[in-house]
């Protein structure tokens, strides 16, 4: 996949639960078809931190793991914010990724109330980045 669409109303979904995270890293899921989210899943961070890492709400994350199931999609993205940047992977993020078909999308706060976001496929030793489409329907 060389983009990843998501609806604006998902979108604007996804940024809200990351600034509601803010100052520590926000992070959830998008489901999807495809490359086309079409829900997201905001989790809560336990780590608790707004520098190095997420670590997922392991019952949150479940729940929404089995309810796009249910719907028949995928997990087609996985969402965290890097409240101080830069808007690239860390080695944390290249490290600790483990769903290598999923885009992985950082959020980073521009100071003047919106988003950065890019989306990236994470492996071991590199990323390669994906165009990220937010559709106004």
């Amino acid at each position: 996949m060389s983009h990843l669409t998501i609806p604006s109303q998902i979108y604007t979904e996804m940024l809200a639960h990351l600034t509601a995270a803010l100052p520590n890293e926000g992070c959830g899921l998008l489901g999807g078809i495809q490359a086309a989210a079409t829900k997201a899943y905001g989790i809560r961070n336990v780590a608790q931190t707004p520098r190095v890492r997420y670590q997922m709400d392991g019952q949150q994350q479940l729940h929404a793991l089995l309810d796009i199931e249910s719907r028949k999609e995928t997990l087609v993205a996985i969402f965290h914010s890097h409240p101080n940047g830069p808007d690239l992977p860390s080695a944390t993020d290249l490290r600790e990724a483990y769903y290598p078909s999923a885009v992985y999308l950082i959020g980073v706060p521009d100071g003047n109330g919106s988003w950065q976001v890019r989306g990236f496929y994470l492996y071991r030793d590199y990323f390669k980045e994906v165009e990220v489409v937010v559709t106004h329907c």
